[in-house]
């Protein structure tokens, strides 16, 4: 780069001294022409008598003198008033040229300003100029003359003429031999002129290609080294490059592109930066959630998850991290808030309108059918793996809303949360179904949807039959709804229409085997079971025997039959009332059966409504009743509420009749020694540990009211087709939950937090309220694998009984 310079300087300079010895050559021919007028010509005369008298004999002399000593060749021209009278060489045809005519007026400034000035003038080079010249590329300088003996220069009584001369610009650079020694060094050049006035550029010798264009040469002189030759005199400039630049620029210039390229690096980093944030950032919906009623609520997620768990449980997190997705997707999508977990590995969504809590639903269903999420599961289990999505929404209007303080957070409270948590329990899989009030909130038109009736049920706490819909989308989106549902099955719905039993199953139907070996052994039939009742004043009273002891419900007017007025279980006045939350499905008709005798008071015969389509064997019916019968007459003591009475461990808490001895009795007379022997057992361990104050301690423990109403909502949340209630169990969650609060106490932050992602996965619980939330759903599962394990022994039991009576039957 400093060769360039070096260079380009050098001829720049060139170019320059010769441009002077021109000006120089025309001083020279200014005192000539003195030294040797005459008389002044005048101004006023006509242009041959302006001449007259005015030639100059020498001038050829001095002329050949001059350009001999100049590497140039130049013209001379002597104009006495303006009007040319002799030129060096002789040019016949540039006589009487007068240069204050119009047409022979220069760009620089007019002949007679220029006079005026008393200055010479540069203009060009300009191509062609005086074409009677024999000159390409005419570099022209006017030198005004005047006659100082006259004493004042300034007064035009004193001016002579002008001096012009015209410098071969082509045969100055061809005497140079430019090009010759440019590309021994290898180097391009252009010689331009801008043009006055316009600034346009106009080429006047270059080495680069002869099909360049204007854009092309602009490109180069940006690229080289650029100078002038005259800078206040004349608009030529010279510039030239190397072919083969060596691109090392200076320190400075290059300190300069690095600290430009540093700051837009940094500043294109920052802008990137700001906008992967931007897009990585979580969605945060609590802009979009609604402050206050009315406002939709959805509950959408799988109901046969725990079957799937038991059965595939590493296909299964997987499909449950693909439908996270899908519902995340979704959220964002239809601008949703996240609430709080209403049933495990179920997504809770609040929105604005109706129409933007179903479209939600119908995404999550679209999409979990179009990508096949549940492929994994399917090609274990075959049709078995396909998962079931249940969508339930409902317009809340009887609901209030917190926003948390601390976390910022927003909580929705109220009968309408309760009613969509027992609604998602009783809808179809695979379908979108909405309550009567979300079905009056939808602004859509009808077209864009289709809204069917399935039939109506009956919620607890609620007095009136409560009719659902299903939302199809019309057009060609119906493909993808009718290849999501699952074989049929009954659904139990009162139904004010068709019959139902077409209808397809709903999420109670395909609850997981866990739940469902529950309800089985807890339900009767009129010819397998029976169920002991008796009277109250505000109803029919149901004895429950469970796994967690027995308890009672009522059933009033224009309820389930398993509504009842107080908590399930026995309780004392110190437990913390909550609003119960068994929902169950009401056939059309329950029939009760005849009474057997009046001796047995209220005992009827009536078909459990918990299962409507699930029939059990035999063995399951004797086993059910067997163990009933023995956690009637010696409950285990972690299952019974001790708050009460000290003695209420060898009582039975409610509806205590010497049917239950009968019962006994038979169960003697009906069954091996062995069965009277685990009875007697059982009864001696509950009456050995009876006065022991360790023991009575651990039986009452001390449960923070706050806390206890806290898990009775969780247990109500989670055990909505159990058939015993939340007293009969509390002892037992309360433990889970202190060993649970201990097991995890030494942990540090990040740890505990693994751990408690872990736990959401693996019980499908969210995590707020996790302990508590754990302890509800570990003692649950406890309870429900003591009852499989005592089906599966009095299974065997039955199976050895059959096989010695059929052995003894052909000995006789």
């Amino acid at each position: 780069m400093e060769e360039e310079i070096t260079i380009t300087d050098q001829w720049a300079s060139l170019f320059r001294s010769i441009t002077i010895d021109v000006i120089a050559a025309s001083q020279i021919v200014e005192g000539f022409v003195i030294g040797g007028m005459k008389s002044l010509p005048s101004m006023d005369d006509p242009p041959e008598k302006r001449i007259k008298g005015q030639n100059f004999s020498r001038l050829h002399a001095l002329a050949s003198k001059m350009t001999s000593e100049m590497p140039s060749n130049f013209s001379v021209m002597l104009a006495p008033g303006g009007i040319v009278s002799q030129t060096f060489p002789d040019v016949p045809s540039l006589n009487l040229l007068d240069l204050f005519s119009v047409e022979n007026q220069l760009p620089s400034m007019p002949t007679s300003e220029l006079m005026e000035s008393k200055k010479y003038d540069i203009n060009g080079p300009m191509h062609r100029r005086f074409p009677q010249l024999p000159m390409k590329w005419q570099l022209i300088l006017r030198n005004p003359v005047f006659d100082a003996s006259h004493g004042n220069e300034t007064s035009h009584n004193g001016f002579w003429g002008f001096v012009v001369i015209v410098n071969d610009l082509d045969a100055l650079m061809d005497s140079l031999k430019l090009d010759e020694r440019l590309q021994e060094i290898n180097y391009d050049y252009i010689i331009y002129v801008m043009q006055r006035g316009d600034g346009t550029m106009v080429k006047v010798r270059t080495s680069l290609a002869e099909n360049s264009t204007v854009e092309d040469y602009t490109n180069f002189i940006k690229s080289c080294v650029n100078r002038p030759v005259l800078r206040h005199h004349t608009k030529l400039f010279i510039c030239m490059r190397n072919k083969e630049r060596d691109w090392n620029l200076p320190s400075s210039l290059i300190v300069t592109i690095v600290l430009g390229a540093v700051l837009g690096g940094l500043l294109i980093f920052l802008v990137a930066t700001f906008f992967v944030l931007s897009c990585l950032q979580d969605y945060d919906g609590r802009e979009h959630a609604p402050k206050s009623v009315p406002f939709a609520m959805a509950v959408i997620g799988p109901s046969n998850v725990e079957r799937m768990l038991e059965m595939a449980p590493e296909a299964t997190v997987l499909v449950l991290e693909r439908l996270s997705k899908l519902q995340q997707r979704a959220v964002v999508n239809n601008r949703a808030y996240v609430g709080s977990q209403l049933h495990p590995y179920t997504l809770t969504v609040v929105t604005r309108s109706v129409d933007a809590s179903i479209q939600l639903c119908l995404d999550i269903l679209r999409d979990a059918c179009l990508e096949q999420i549940d492929k994994p599961l399917q090609n274990l289990l075959g049709d078995d793996g396909k998962l079931l999505i249940s969508g339930a929404v409902h317009w809340c209007m009887d609901a209030h809303v917190r926003v948390e303080t601390v976390s910022g957070s927003i909580r929705y409270e109220g009968p309408d949360i309760i009613y969509v948590t027992h609604m998602w329990v009783l809808v179809p899989p695979n379908k979108v179904t909405i309550s009567h009030h979300a079905k009056d909130a939808i602004l859509l038109p009808q077209s864009e949807r289709c809204i069917c009736p399935i039939g109506g049920v009956f919620f607890r706490g609620v007095k009136k039959r409560q009719m659902l819909y299903t939302v199809v989308p019309t057009g060609g989106m119906q493909s993808w709804v009718s290849s999501a549902v699952g074989s049929e099955r009954n659904t139990g719905v009162v139904s004010e229409g068709p019959p139902l039993s077409n209808m397809r199953e709903t999420t109670q139907n395909v609850l997981p085997s866990s739940f469902r070996n529950v309800l089985a052994c807890s339900s009767r039939s009129a010819t397998q079971g029976e169920m002991l009742m008796s009277e109250e004043s505000n109803g029919v009273t149901l004895n429950e025997h469970g796994p967690g002891g027995e308890g009672s419900v009522g059933k009033k007017s224009g309820q389930s039959i398993f509504s009842t007025g107080h908590p399930r279980g026995a309780g004392n006045g110190k437990h913390v009332q909550v609003p119960p939350t068994l929902v169950e499905m009401l056939p059309c008709e329950v029939s009760l059966a005849t009474r057997e005798s009046e001796g047995r008071g209220t005992c009827d015969r009536v078909q459990s409504p918990v299962l409507s389509s699930a029939f059990r064997s035999e063995a399951d019916v004797n086993d059910s009743k067997f163990h009933s019968i023995v956690w009637q007459n010696c409950r285990g003591p972690l299952y019974s509420n001790r708050t009460g009475d000290k003695n209420s461990s060898n009582k039975p808490t409610h509806g205590a009749t010497p049917d239950s001895k009968s019962e006994m009795s038979d169960c003697g007379s009906q069954r091996s020694a062995a069965c009277l022997s685990t009875v007697g057992s059982l009864r001696e361990f509950c009456e050995s540990n009876a006065g022991d104050f360790v023991t009575a301690a651990l039986l009452r423990p001390s449960i923070p009211q706050a806390l206890d109403s806290h898990l009775r909502g969780l247990f109500d949340q989670y055990s909505l087709a159990l058939d015993f209630g939340y007293s009969s169990v509390r002892i037992v969650i309360y433990y889970f939950y202190c060993a649970y609060q201990q097991l995890l106490k030494p942990l540090a932050g990040p740890e505990r937090t693994n751990i408690f992602n872990r736990f959401a996965t693996a019980f499908g619980v969210s995590h707020q309220s996790m302990l508590e939330s754990l302890a509800v759903r570990c003692a649950l599962r406890h309870i429900q694998h003591l009852e499989r394990m005592r089906a599966l022994l009095w299974h065997s039991e039955q199976e050895r009984l059959q096989t010695v009576a059929e052995g003894d039957g052909t000995v006789s």
